[in-house]
């Protein structure tokens, strides 16, 4: 018998007011993620979602662990962009938020990162300032080498080549 393959997604939403002239693609792109990843239940397996939007500051997660069956889509009455943008401290806490998971260190679970945003850092406090993406690239790397970590960055109006360099992502997963 085949093993349920595990996966925890954490899901990093921009919500700053740059995203307000991309908002309904954004809206768009976010529900046919959720999409892809429900069709992966339907297959057999388990996802988890964390979804942790972020702004000026880092939001508190919408989802924690929760089963992806339990996530609606986004809808433009729950998704409106204000403020400035604290990327890089929104990632941050994502991956702490998903290595705390209860079932982080079992074997078998995987983990997907989804950054969703245009990339106008601006406003990070623990990882704000010069050495703010390097610091973030070297925890992407760590993950990465662990080959149980799958990080992407969506991202619109800016050169995706860039972020992929920046925060040290995997030739693709932009």
């Amino acid at each position: 018998m085949k093993k349920r393959a595990i996966t925890q997604v954490g899901i990093v939403l921009d919500r700053s007011t740059s995203m307000d002239s991309i908002r309904a693609e954004m809206i768009a792109g976010f529900n046919d993620q959720l999409r892809v990843l429900k069709k992966s239940v339907a297959e057999g397996n388990e996802v988890y979602i964390t979804l942790v939007p972020f702004a000026t500051f880092v939001d508190r997660p919408i989802f924690l662990n929760a089963p992806i069956e339990s996530v609606p889509d986004l809808t433009p009455e729950r998704y409106i962009p204000n403020g400035s943008t604290a990327m890089l401290d929104a990632v941050a806490d994502t991956i702490d938020l998903l290595l705390a998971s209860p079932n982080a260190n079992e074997e078998d679970v995987s983990f997907l990162l989804l950054v969703i945003s245009d990339g106008a850092e601006n406003a990070s406090a623990k990882f704000g300032g010069p050495d703010g993406y390097k610091r973030i690239a070297e925890k992407v790397k760590t993950l990465q080498d662990t080959k149980r970590w799958t990080i992407v960055y969506l991202g619109a109006n800016q050169k995706l080549d860039v972020v992929q360099d920046r925060m040290n992502l995997v030739a693709g997963n932009t």
